[in-house]
């Protein structure tokens, strides 16, 4: 029975292992290098003769740990580290393939990566290595690690595959044709984590890999963090984003699942014909239409920060203000008569946006408003806002461009082909799991 103990990230209490999540930051020098040293001696798997220690894994652990917020159980905490192991073994699969072609990607790519990365837990390179050391059990060298994975396999499934994708101007032009022909009909931005089931007998653990996943991200976890981490698509170097795809590119299985999604809503697995898929809806929008969304608004605002601390009362107050203010209003000309009346200087032109720029959560302010009223009061933290439209212009309908559609089929053949590859490399190699 493994010790317990509570420890904190980003606010979420979590149970894990001493031994193997938070030994360096509780034990003396000494044993922290006699450990370090049992670890990296302690063998988790061989994958064609090279290994992968348990120091290697519990480095990978510390990350995927800070960015799906977590684990509760000791149950949970073993079925991560199990499905962790199984992602680096792929990994390695790929550099050893990769290394067969001399593949290399070079070091200011993934450093670039790596302060993306940075960038989404809203810190700085330096912020981020010394929060994987400090604070998970990691290091730099683990994500970067699992970076230049990354990349070298984009690398290597581009140079060896990306000849044999041959699609035909025939190819595209019928492809330009369906969409003309589903002119009016939803289209969908979504992001995926992909599953591979590559053998039936997998099935249900393959699923309770996804539903312990979809958990994760329900409770918290950043999508794209977690697509990084374990889709096993081309789309996880992207954070799992498909970009703009209509029902018919999808299976459709998917597909009749986005038709019944609100948007940013995110589905349970789906089972597809070769394994797992969780979907984030992340827009919708009509095919070759005039789409509301689409329409660009030129916006002005008001706003004025709280005078006290934010709370309901002081919000709902000061929001009260904002309305009798800007009741009967029904010109732009009048703005910054309201902003006097409110007792703000903060007021003036946002610029000209669509409505799909803005937040889901803000488009409800717009419905049917128009031109020179005020929107309903819009209640934030820092401060209460007030928004008009004071001119919109249509968009321009454009047709498939035939250059966009070959790439994107060419994306997607390709895509295809590097998920076979990968399952051919996993059936060829031996794997001894220890």
């Amino acid at each position: 029975m493994l010790n317990k103990f509570v420890i904190k990230i980003k606010n979420k209490v979590f149970l894990g292992s001493i031994w193997l999540l938070m030994s360096f930051l509780i034990l003396p020098i000494a044993a922290k290098s006699l450990q370090a040293q049992e670890l990296l001696q302690k063998i988790e798997a061989l994958v064609n003769d090279e290994l992968i220690s348990a120091y290697d894994l519990n480095q990978r652990l510390g990350i995927v740990i800070a960015s799906t917020g977590g684990v509760t159980t000791e149950e949970e905490y073993f079925k991560l580290k199990e499905q962790v192991l199984k992602t680096m073994v792929d990994e390695m699969l790929q550099m050893q393939e990769a290394q067969n072609y001399e593949v290399v990607v070079p070091e200011a790519e993934v450093e670039d990566a790596f302060s993306r990365i940075a960038e989404s837990f809203g810190q700085d390179p330096q912020a981020l290595e010394l929060a994987l050391t400090q604070q998970y059990n990691s290091s730099k060298k683990s994500l970067t690690d699992q970076l230049r994975a990354e990349y070298t396999w984009q690398r290597l499934v581009q140079g060896k595959l990306g000849a044999q994708v041959v699609i035909s101007d025939e190819d595209v032009e019928s492809s330009i044709d369906r969409i003309k022909a589903n002119a009016g009909k939803f289209e969908y931005s979504v992001s995926e984590i992909y599953f591979i089931l590559d053998n039936p007998s997998r099935d249900s653990v393959v699923k309770e890999s996804a539903i312990r996943i979809y958990n994760q991200i329900i409770e918290g976890a950043q999508f794209p963090l977690v697509a990084r981490q374990f889709s096993e698509s081309s789309s996880a170097a992207r954070g799992g984003d498909l970009g703009w795809v209509s029902g018919d590119q999808l299976s459709p299985e998917i597909t009749s699942n986005l038709e019944n999604m609100d948007v940013l809503e995110l589905s349970k697995p789906i089972k597809t014909a070769g394994g797992y898929s969780i979907i984030s809806l992340n827009d919708r929008r009509r095919i070759l239409s005039n789409d509301p969304l689409d329409v660009e608004l030129d916006l002005w605002q008001i706003s004025k920060p709280y005078e006290g601390e934010f709370n309901e009362e002081n919000a709902n107050a000061l929001a009260n203000i904002f309305a009798e203010a800007s009741e009967g209003i029904t010109s732009c000309a009048d703005i910054s008569q309201v902003a006097e009346k409110i007792g703000t200087t903060l007021f003036g032109q946002i610029g000209e946006l669509s409505l799909r720029s803005l937040s889901p959560q803000m488009r409800p302010l717009f419905n049917d408003i128009p031109d020179g009223h005020p929107t309903e009061p819009a209640i934030s933290e820092d401060a209460v806002r007030v928004f008009f439209v004071c001119g919109r212009k249509e968009p321009e309908i454009k047709e498939p461009d035939f250059d966009q559609m070959l790439l994107q089929l060419e994306q997607q053949r390709l895509s295809m082909m590097a998920r076979r590859y990968l399952r051919d490399l996993r059936r060829d190699a031996i794997i001894d799991y220890r």
